[in-house]
């Protein structure tokens, strides 16, 4: 069981009280001349990247995870410590929700020996141009860290931009009596016809929230456009592969994504260009609302 719930609970997790083994934690400034594991990345974009972790001891068994650097830095106060801490803050965390003993729920997210792994079984798709640190530890079945915090920052690649501009209507609007709601098409068209882009429709009172008083965190277009991908829950590969047009296209939601919407609702068409490192546009945001009900 990897962190699927880590996202949601994020703020939780160092805030939740845990009482943890005696010695569970490696002390910071101890002598540490050979790293327990060495962690190498490949295969860098702006959204994804290879691990690569070999542990000196292949039978020991060890937790890895990976953050972003400014979450080391601003949670964690750059602590090691800490960071463990988080670790067994999560694992009691199920154990309170779900019942069981989180030692035994923690053994689920060990592994031993040498291990390649795509970032994506951490997070559907990393930030782009943004430092990143895995790391790795080996832990007993007391829950006692038996070695160092080995750690290795990245740092992945930022999208090159393209000058393309989207023009966008909304082509076709038609009453769906078997959802009561309306099938909507949208006809997008860029300036240069080889530039692969993203689109989506949303309710346009999400994108304006990133700007109302209620949100005290980002509201910059890069973080926007990458919650917008997010939202997919899906992968980069299969993003690029599977959800990205190219030229003039019709974008048809009731058919790519079994969306419908709402009658006499603010919505928004939102397109960007988008490569394997990212955004390579400016985000385009289109507004319409839907026909009262027929």
């Amino acid at each position: 069981m990897k962190h699927h719930l880590a996202i949601l609970i994020l703020g939780l997790m160092l805030s939740y009280s845990c009482s943890k083994p005696d010695n569970n934690t490696i002390e910071e400034g101890e002598e540490n001349n050979t790293e327990a594991f060495t962690i190498e990345t490949s295969q860098i974009s702006g959204l994804s990247a290879i691990i690569e972790i070999k542990p000196q001891d292949k039978n020991e068994k060890y937790y890895y995870w990976l953050y972003d650097m400014e979450r080391y830095i601003n949670e964690f106060q750059q602590s090691d410590e800490l960071m463990v801490e988080n670790d067994i803050a999560y694992w009691q965390y199920v154990e309170s929700i779900s019942g069981g003993n989180w030692l035994e729920i923690m053994q689920n997210d060990l592994v031993s020996g040498d291990i390649t792994i795509n970032s994506s079984d951490f997070y559907n798709l990393l930030f782009w141009d943004t430092e990143y640190l895995a790391y790795a530890y080996a832990i007993d079945s007391l829950g006692n860290v038996t070695t160092p915090v080995t750690k290795h920052t990245f740092t992945t690649l930022a999208p090159e931009k393209e000058n393309t501009t989207f023009e966008i209507e909304i082509s076709s609007t038609e009453w769906n009596s078997s959802y009561n709601k309306y099938d909507v098409e949208a006809t997008i068209t860029p300036s240069n016809p080889n530039t692969k882009f993203f689109t989506t429709i949303t309710n346009i009172d999400w994108y304006e929230w990133y700007f109302s008083e209620n949100n005290d965190g980002r509201s910059d277009e890069d973080f926007i456009m990458y919650e917008i991908l997010n939202n997919t829950s899906r992968p980069s590969y299969e993003i690029l592969d599977e959800m990205c047009l190219a030229g003039t296209s019709i974008y048809s939601p009731a058919q790519m994504r079994n969306q419908y919407f709402t009658p006499n609702k603010r919505y928004g068409v939102f397109v960007f260009g988008l490569s394997e490192d990212g955004p390579t546009t400016p985000l385009t945001v289109y507004e319409f609302t839907t026909p009262p009900q027929p």
